[in-house]
């Protein structure tokens, strides 16, 4: 995940192509709590089912402005999903 969301970024898109060192440390310390959680699934397709979910989560977020409605929902959402599986 750290790989896919964090390292990658998107040559394409008009934000993702280079970010600020403010909003990479924002991002690296969002995906380090992320990371750090003990998370509680039911079995296997549910803990991919939750990546899979957080990883379009976290790229959607890198796809929004700084400091958009757009950003401050993906931000939420990831919160959201994160907590609903953390133990």
């Amino acid at each position: 995940m750290v790989d896919m969301v964090y390292l990658q970024q998107d040559a394409f898109d008009p934000v993702d192509v280079s970010m600020s060192l403010e909003r990479q440390k924002s991002s690296f310390y969002r995906l380090k709590d992320l990371v750090d959680r003990d998370y509680s699934f039911e079995d296997k397709d549910d803990a991919r089912n939750f990546f899979t979910k957080m990883t379009n989560l976290y790229r959607n977020l890198h796809y929004s402005q700084v400091g958009s409605t757009d950003q401050e929902a993906y931000v939420r959402q990831v919160a959201e999903l994160a907590d609903q599986y953390t133990a």
